[in-house]
């Protein structure tokens, strides 16, 4: 199902490729930087599997404060 909308999001835009920006966040002051990798991990993995091309991954802190970007 999501492959369908994809393609015709590429179809629209006339594009072979998707490209995004990943804002990854804390939820609160207890969680811990393995949740945040494990969140780019699976981002990561999705979007290849998508043929989706990430061109940033940003973290921010619970308060949307940008933390870093990290590519």
């Amino acid at each position: 199902m999501i492959e369908n909308y994809l393609d015709k999001i590429k179809q629209r835009l006339n594009v072979v490729v998707l490209h995004a920006v990943v804002y990854t966040r804390y939820s609160s002051d207890m969680q811990r930087g393995e949740s945040i990798d494990a969140q780019i991990r699976l981002i990561r993995k999705w979007s290849d599997e998508h043929s989706i091309v990430i061109d940033k991954i940003a973290l921010l802190s619970n308060l949307m404060t940008l933390l870093k970007v990290v590519c």
